[in-house]
């Protein structure tokens, strides 16, 4: 066995630009544990950010204790922005109105003066406004905390680390289909364009079924998880099903499970200790 990931999965993020993959699998495939393993070994290029609609910081850490830390950064308790042209200043949390724009925001804080970066918002504004104007509008303004957590996790990556690009991780993306009643692709349409393409963000985005295609030919890259045997098994195999501008050396990988980390084995060795 050797540590690491699929080193073309690694330059394919490091190469210009912002990148999306979409992660597919069941239940215990190894999505999460792929996800937070990349964050890791991508740490020297970005500054990773961990957005979950249904599991807390402190029970990732708790199963991920390995690879999980450098992502689960802590955040400013910000409340749902005044209007969709408001941002909040990383340095003082003065709210600062801004004109959208399809690529990453300049403005100045009307409070301590300082000008800062923050990520393009013309798509994300533009889905709020549809739906709160559309034919079922809710019956309160709409806030969508993971959503926003994403782009704020950009903004403060401006600020405070601006030799790294931002990697967002969102585990799972159609859990959010429920909780706001908007599709899987509405939101990653509006991400892609938002943070990966104008921005220059990573996105990495787990999704909790294998047979979900819409959202396949939105995103840059896809692969697929599954644990052999069923999720009790410590044998991951990993498929890469597109890698958009590279051609794909290895379509399939083969993990083994330890030290809650990812190990890449070859196939006869786990034939060998299947027999064994």
């Amino acid at each position: 066995m050797r540590g690491g990931l699929p080193d073309e999965i690694l330059r394919f993020f490091r190469g210009g630009g912002g990148h999306s993959l979409i992660i597919k699998g069941a239940p215990g495939a190894g999505k999460s544990m792929f996800a937070l393993q990349l964050a890791t070994e991508l740490h020297d290029s970005f500054a990773a950010f961990y957005v979950s609609p249904r599991v807390s910081h402190e029970s990732v850490l708790r199963q991920f204790p390995a690879i999980a830390p450098s992502v689960l950064r802590k955040t400013r308790a910000r409340p749902p922005p005044a209007s969709p042209t408001t941002v909040v200043c990383p340095a003082c949390g003065a709210s600062i109105e801004v004109t959208p724009k399809e690529r990453p925001m300049e403005a100045t804080c009307s409070v301590c003066g300082r000008t800062s970066r923050f990520a393009a918002r013309t798509e994300l504004n533009r889905l709020i406004v549809n739906i709160e104007e559309g034919p079922q509008p809710p019956s309160f303004p709409l806030y969508l905390p993971e959503i926003e957590m994403a782009y704020e996790a950009v903004d403060e990556n401006f600020a405070r680390y601006p030799q790294l690009r931002s990697l967002i991780l969102i585990d799972p993306i159609d859990a959010l289909d429920d909780d706001y009643d908007i599709r899987s692709w509405r939101l990653v349409t509006t991400l892609q364009k938002d943070l990966v393409e104008n921005s220059g963000a990573g996105l990495v985005y787990i999704v909790n079924s294998v047979g979900e295609q819409k959202i396949d030919y939105l995103v840059d890259a896809v692969v697929t998880m599954v644990a052999a045997g069923g999720p009790t098994s410590e044998i991951r195999i990993l498929d890469i099903v597109k890698l958009r501008g590279r051609p794909v050396q290895q379509r399939r990988y083969y993990f083994m499970v330890h030290h809650g980390r990812l190990w890449e084995a070859q196939k006869d060795f786990l034939d060998w200790m299947e027999r064994s």
